[in-house]
């Protein structure tokens, strides 16, 4: 965040403080706030979800994305399913597939542990596949712009959700509703477009956690009509999942991604009364966020039977960095306010709060984490 360019200590370039870091820690003057080390992170270097590419098929590697060759479909039926996610209560998103003739590089099973003591299980999935990419990338766009705010809602509403989180995000929704109206003079960055582009990265980076299943009420993948269920879920083809993430990380994520992080990072630039209370907002989103997508690589490791505490470690080790990316600007931009030794009225006032009850829910929220900070200490010893 620092405007002066960074100098590594000659002597000691493996420290925290580099040359210019240590000149200013060492000033004895009230213009000088921000006195962590130089961490040298980028803001757009945090990485909120994994990267796609899912290795269920050698049809295309990474990112691509085809159609199925015109002469491996099966038959010409094209049917349309619909598709949720156990992390989502949003609507289902419909998705019209055909059925495929596999081959031998194309995964057709899912390894899933029915309890921890359990072996493995291997449950075949039927072969069918996305019946056009292209359009199906256009529509799940249309998709998370409309029913992005309208998850978050259902979110706010679900019992299971910690009561602090589901509070923080419904005064979200209303602060955004209010940002619209107001007028943020000369501020740096737009909170409205920020909020309005992270609620839909928010709906879309849902997409890539918990288990996606067929939702009844739609046609059937196969004539038996659950041949390919398990515990109560029909899950989807290996080929549409590998499919649909490629179109979801390439073509909504990586760009929504981008928005958010290059809209935050001009809110951060100045600190103002004005936009404060949003930046809080947003990076408090986020950190949960990166704790839920850990929290699913945990998950889905214990499912498969892994000797791993996450299934995909270099990915979620990128993940849970992101969180010290964005606490480390959050702390920079913060500067030396102190919501825990500041009054409500100063508060307000500070960090730009519509009303008593936003400050007192961010206080309450910093209360809650100190207690769970003391338990795990505590645990620990």
């Amino acid at each position: 965040m620092q405007k002066i360019r960074c100098i590594p200590d000659p002597g000691k370039p493996e420290t925290e403080n580099c040359v210019c870091c240590r000149k200013v820690l060492v000033l004895e003057t009230k213009k000088v706030i921000h006195r962590i080390p130089c961490l040298r992170w980028n803001l757009n270097e945090v990485v909120l979800f994994r990267a796609g590419g899912l290795g269920f098929t050698k049809r295309w590697s990474g990112l691509c994305v085809e159609n199925i060759a015109s002469s491996d479909w099966a038959d010409e039926r094209v049917i349309t399913i619909g598709v949720c996610v156990s992390t989502l209560l949003c609507d289902p998103i419909p998705l019209k597939v055909r059925k495929f003739k596999p081959n031998n590089t194309d995964i057709q099973h899912r390894i899933l542990k029915v309890t921890d003591t359990d072996p493995p299980v291997k449950v075949p999935v039927p072969s069918y596949a996305l019946a056009d990419v292209d359009a199906t990338s256009e529509e799940y766009r249309c998709f998370v712009k409309q029913n992005a705010e309208e998850a978050i809602r259902r979110f706010v509403a679900d019992p299971t959700v910690s009561d602090c989180v589901r509070r923080t995000f419904a005064v979200a929704l209303r602060h955004a509703a209010r940002a619209a109206k107001r007028d943020f003079g000369k501020a740096k960055g737009d909170p409205v477009k920020l909020f309005r582009n992270y609620f839909r990265l928010w709906l879309a980076s849902r997409f890539t956690i918990g288990s996606a299943y067929v939702t009844y009420g739609y046609e059937n993948i196969d004539k038996k009509g659950g041949s390919y269920a398990f515990g109560g879920k029909q899950f989807i083809p290996r080929m549409i999942t590998a499919q649909f993430d490629s179109i979801g990380n390439k073509h909504v994520l990586a760009k929504l991604k981008r928005e958010v992080l290059d809209e935050l990072w001009l809110l951060m630039q100045k600190r103002t009364d004005s936009t404060f209370f949003t930046v809080y907002l947003i990076v408090f989103m986020m950190l949960h966020e990166v704790s839920v997508a850990c929290q699913d690589r945990h998950r889905r490791a214990k499912e498969q039977g892994l000797k791993t505490y996450y299934d995909l470690e270099d990915a979620t080790a990128k993940i849970k960095h992101a969180a010290d990316i964005i606490l480390g600007h959050w702390h920079y931009y913060k500067g030396d306010l102190d919501p825990l030794a500041m009054s409500e009225a100063s508060l307000v006032r500070a960090f730009g709060a519509e009303s008593i009850e936003e400050i007192r829910l961010m206080v309450a929220s910093c209360h809650q984490y100190e207690e769970m900070t003391e338990s795990k200490t505590t645990l620990e010893r």
